[in-house]
């Protein structure tokens, strides 16, 4: 369904297959996928949030909260998605890329500086929240089940 682009039956697909393994963390990055290339932005965020509740050191579902985030032009948070990101995985070149744009977009000319000088994300911990890799525990599900996926 994605490769054909048919979005609205991935988004489908995935919320059923979600009320059938609603514990699993990449059905429901899936989910958020399909709702950000519909356009969806806000139910993808949400959609991303419990996957990282589900699984918090999971980096695509971080980037991809990232990515949606700057498309709603919320730079600082999709910033911070991505420093969380290159904190568990320093090296995707391609994430440090998302950041800068987002400092740029947010007109932060010093954090591009600070961040072409170096590869340690824990400079940035005065002005965001850095995930700590060693204290990462599952969420609480409250929300989980509240999501009107279970209600239709």
């Amino acid at each position: 369904m994605f490769l054909q682009r048919d979005f609205a039956s991935a988004q489908a697909y995935f919320a059923t297959a979600i009320k059938e393994e609603p514990l699993n963390h990449s059905l429901w990055n899936k989910y958020g996928a399909a709702c950000a290339q519909l356009l969806q932005t806000e139910e993808s965020i949400k959609a991303y949030k419990l996957a990282i509740d589900l699984r918090p050191n999971y980096v695509r579902t971080i980037v991809n909260l990232g990515l949606s985030h700057n498309n709603m032009a919320n730079f600082k948070a999709g910033a911070n998605c991505f420093l969380n990101a290159l904190v568990l995985q320093p090296d995707l070149s391609h994430v440090r890329t998302y950041l800068q744009t987002a400092f740029i977009q947010s007109k932060r000319f010093d954090l591009v500086e600070k961040l072409k000088n170096t590869k340690d994300m824990s400079v940035f911990r005065d002005e965001f929240e850095l995930l700590d890799p060693a204290n990462m525990q599952q969420q609480s599900l409250d929300e989980l089940y509240a999501h009107p996926i279970f209600h239709q």
